[in-house]
């Protein structure tokens, strides 16, 4: 689905995996639509490809923080025309 929500899970060490087990769990039950991915990251990632971060994870990364940005801007556009307007 193109408009859905997108989540990247990048558990990383420690509790990173319990946690983020439980966080998809519950973003499933709660809005099934959303969009799951999960990278690893951090010394799994190590254990895995022998590099800190996959560029699977960064790839990923990039394109959330980007659309955030994009909406971050334009909520600030948007509240500051309001503002403009009183």
């Amino acid at each position: 689905m193109a408009d859905a929500p997108r989540v990247v899970l990048l558990p990383g060490d420690g509790v990173g995996p319990e946690v983020a087990e439980q966080a998809r769990l519950v973003l499933e039950l709660l809005t099934p639509d959303v969009e799951l991915e999960e990278h690893l990251i951090g010394a799994a990632a190590i254990r895995a490809t022998g590099n800190q971060k996959s560029r699977h994870a960064a790839t990923a990364l990039t394109a959330v923080l980007n659309r955030f940005n994009r909406s971050a801007r334009s909520s600030r556009r948007k509240m500051i025309s309001q503002l403009s307007a009183r």
